[in-house]
């Protein structure tokens, strides 16, 4: 997305950033979920194959300036934003930091003014992408 530059396409914010890593470890019992929430912020745990997913949301009215390419400023984010929540935060934290497998992004919508331009139309994924915030897989 960050590579799109046709002038046509807007995107839009969606005042949520979310960040993922996996660990190669269980933080928790594996083929288990836990969600910690509080408003405006959640962190997730995920556990299977012995290995954990780790996502991070939270929300924004207002867009973060940041180097898409500068992981190290994208977790210093999150650790700003969720180092003085409870639950097992701060333990989280410190698995993300060490976590060589980070993505840290806003969630957006593209606009478009059209999906098709003479023979050539977007279909599947490329016209409409599962997102993380949709909720639904890829064959929606």
């Amino acid at each position: 997305m960050h590579l799109l530059t046709l002038p046509s396409v807007r995107r839009a914010f969606l005042q949520n950033y979310f960040a993922i890593s996996i660990v190669d470890r269980l933080l928790i019992e594996e083929d288990t979920t836990q969600i910690y929430n509080v408003p405006g912020k959640a962190v997730m745990l995920n556990a299977y194959n012995n290995k954990t997913d780790i996502a991070f949301c939270f929300f924004s009215v207002d867009e973060i300036a940041y180097d898409h390419r500068d992981q190290g400023q994208q977790r210093r984010i999150i650790h700003e934003h969720f180092a003085d929540e409870g639950w097992r935060t701060r333990e989280v934290l410190e698995q993300t930091i060490r976590c060589d497998d980070f993505y840290f992004d806003k969630f957006c919508q593209i606009k478009m003014p059209s999906w098709s331009k003479g023979r050539v139309a977007l279909v599947g994924d490329a016209a409409y992408c599962a997102t993380p915030a949709a909720g639904m897989g890829d064959r929606s």
